[in-house]
C-alpha cells in the first residue's frame, strides 16, 4: 500500500497543478484562443484534455519513481 502512495500522490499533485492552471487561464481559453488563426491540422478541442491527462499521469509516475 505504501508503494501505491508513492505513485498516487504525485499524480494527484500534477492534476492539482493542472486544475489550478486551468482556473487562472479560463478567460483566455474562452475569449482569446477561439479568435486565433489556427492551421487546418489543429486537433479538435476534445483532444487537449485527453492529452494533458496522459501527460499529467506520466509526470506523476516519473515523480513517483524518483521518490521511491
Amino acid at each position: 500500500m505504501k508503494r501505491f502512495a508513492f505513485y498516487l500522490l504525485p499524480i494527484l499533485l500534477c492534476f492539482a497543478v493542472g486544475l489550478s492552471a486551468s482556473y487562472f487561464q479560463s478567460n483566455s481559453i474562452s475569449e482569446w484562443y477561439p479568435l486565433l488563426n489556427k492551421p487546418a491540422l489543429t486537433p479538435p478541442n476534445g483532444a487537449f484534455p485527453i492529452a494533458w491527462s496522459i501527460i499529467y499521469i506520466c509526470m506523476g509516475l516519473s515523480l513517483g519513481r524518483l521518490i521511491e
